[in-house]
């Protein structure tokens, strides 16, 4: 049975800048990492950093994040070691986050340099789960009151879970933050029980768009009258002009977007709502999309979104790719193994990790291969550049350790790869 996870390769280089350092960050009891607390490693870290934050259980609290940095985390599967952070307040252009858990992203363009966010790009994190019906969960935007307008240019959020959330542009019961949107992307996601909610006066033509992403379980939309929604009443609070495409709608309400592009969407178990708007289309409407292992109800790491055999959504997107989130240019990673037929039960698989040690390491990192398993190793640097391969048979116990010595400084990722599971692990070369 597939799940769905973020693997622990990651597809944004390291900067590449000559003074960039990597820092690592570990809030768990006795760590050697070089900051326990993730706001002074914030504070610390120069322009273009990368921080790699371990996952402890240990919730690393409310942040506030004011210069361009990279914060890289252990992913969004659902686990006590999942690198979790209350909120982060974004007040910086040029940052990347990457592999972590929050209940609240503020995107605080108000008060960034110059009134503006530029180049934001958050992938495979997971955000909301939390869910208090009376609080603001997910993603908040900030902006300014009228007649001044905030920024938001190449705002990039994608194969990550946002769960039991509002994407809301915020206003202060209903005064206008008004915002000049000039490229601010949602692709290759998947929404549980979230909606749109726009309070606020934002401009800009077709330059947000929603693509490739799976709406789920939509109770909150539906109760609040659709995915897309404002509180205010107006036409300046409403939200319009959005390119809608590629997205499948499984019980989620994909109406209240006025003057929107709407096409090559699939839609089920929405009843009269199944209907979008022919604006330009086609969609396909009220069809079942025919997951492999999905019915209803609040996503799970338990379910499989491929399609079966038949789908409407096969190919059928505008791009010629499947429609949802593994399709596009893009597509979401499925989770991190499969469990082999009859077993429920797994060292690699429960954990999901690999355990390297040392870590930082000089000059060989050593991990342990449980239970009588083959494996192929393979290595890679933080582009994705597989840097060893080779096969572990369960009896050549002694491959069970990596020679560093010639890597450069950085990140590195190991992968472990059986006939049938998978798992990650990475460590820092110093």
């Amino acid at each position: 049975m597939k799940q769905f996870s973020t693997l622990a390769l990651f597809t944004w280089l390291l900067p590449s800048t000559a003074s960039a350092t990597v820092h690592t960050v570990d809030n768990s009891p006795g760590s050697t990492g070089d900051f326990s607390d993730l706001q002074t490693a914030i504070d610390s870290a120069e322009t273009s950093d990368t921080l790699i934050i371990y996952g402890s259980g240990i919730n690393y609290g409310t942040v506030y994040l004011n210069s361009p940095l990279t914060l890289v985390g252990d992913g969004w599967c659902i686990s006590d070691s999942t690198t979790h952070i209350e909120d982060i307040w974004l007040r910086s252009s040029d940052v990347r986050l990457f592999g972590l858990h929050f209940r609240r992203i503020w995107m605080d363009a108000a008060g960034a340099p110059g009134q503006s966010l530029e180049h934001v790009h958050i992938e495979r994190c997971m955000v909301g789960f939390y869910f208090d019906p009376l609080t603001q969960e997910g993603f908040l935007f900030i902006g300014l009151n009228n007649p001044a307008y905030a920024l938001l240019h190449d705002i990039v959020v994608s194969n990550s879970l946002i769960w039991n959330s509002t994407i809301s542009m915020w206003g202060n019961d209903c005064l206008e933050s008004n915002f000049l949107i000039d490229t601010l992307r949602f692709e290759n996601n998947i929404f549980s029980t979230t909606r749109f909610n726009f309070r606020v006066g934002a401009l800009g033509t077709n330059t947000l768009f929603i693509e490739h992403n799976l709406f789920l379980n939509g109770v909150v939309p539906l109760q609040w009258g659709g995915m897309f929604y404002s509180e205010c009443i107006g036409d300046g609070y409403s939200i319009s002009d959005v390119v809608i495409s590629d997205n499948i709608f499984y019980a989620s309400n994909p109406t209240g977007c006025t003057n929107c592009s709407y096409f090559n969407n699939l839609t089920y178990q929405n009843g009269p709502q199944d209907d979008v708007p022919e604006t330009p289309g086609p969609n396909f409407e009220g069809q079942d999309p025919m997951f492999i292992n999905y019915s209803g109800g609040e996503y799970s790491l338990t379910h499989d979104f491929a399609f079966q055999s038949g789908s409407p959504g096969i190919a059928n997107a505008s791009d010629g790719s499947d429609i949802g989130p593994l399709g596009g240019e893009y597509p979401m990673e499925p989770c991190v193994f499969d469990l082999p037929t009859g077993v429920t039960s797994n060292p690699i698989v429960s954990h999901s990790v690999v355990q390297l040690a040392p870590n930082p390491a000089t000059s060989q990192v050593s991990f342990t291969l449980p239970g009588a398993l083959d494996a192929q190793l393979s290595v890679a640097d933080a582009s994705g550049r597989v840097l060893l391969q080779r096969q572990i048979r369960k009896n050549e116990r002694h491959l069970n350790t990596i020679s560093v010595e010639h890597f450069a400084p950085g990140a590195y990722f190991v992968k472990l790869q059986g006939e049938d599971w998978q798992a990650h692990g990475r460590f820092i070369k110093e």
